[in-house]
């Protein structure tokens, strides 16, 4: 709670999932949500909040042509630590390979984390084998 009252103090996004009002697990997101978090239902809000496209492909509707779609629409950064990514490396490594702020390289890992291009394995991140260049 305080690390994302921080956040929104900062002018950060905050997401939270809401609950069942009665449900003191929903307690959390609920407050969050009423101290200015953004409300999502799924992960579908999330998408379309990012400007992501959830599902897109680009026309055979094939997990390869889905992840084909997904690397065309790449932002310059997400673009340029996705060339970077060879072995598995760090997000500290990637900025010194990129030379992109720390904040730069994590936003454009979670990009490609969202879009299944690359995940995270003990720390380090990785290309994720269906999403190889071919």
């Amino acid at each position: 709670m305080i690390t994302a009252d921080h956040a929104i103090d900062l002018g950060r996004d905050v997401y939270a999932v809401p609950g069942a009002v009665s449900s003191a697990l929903a307690h959390v997101p609920l407050a969050l949500i009423r101290s200015g978090a953004t409300m999502i239902r799924g992960p579908g809000d999330l998408l379309f909040d990012l400007g992501i496209a959830a599902g897109s492909t680009t026309g055979d509707g094939s997990a390869e042509a889905t992840e084909r779609g997904s690397r065309a629409g790449l932002s310059p950064q997400e673009r340029t630590v996705w060339e970077a990514l060879g072995a598995p490396v760090t997000a500290d490594g990637l900025a010194t390979a990129t030379g992109l702020p720390i904040p730069l390289v994590m936003a454009a890992l979670l990009g490609l984390e969202l879009r299944r291009l690359v995940q995270q394995v003990g720390g380090r991140y990785e290309r994720r084998p269906a999403a190889e260049c071919r």
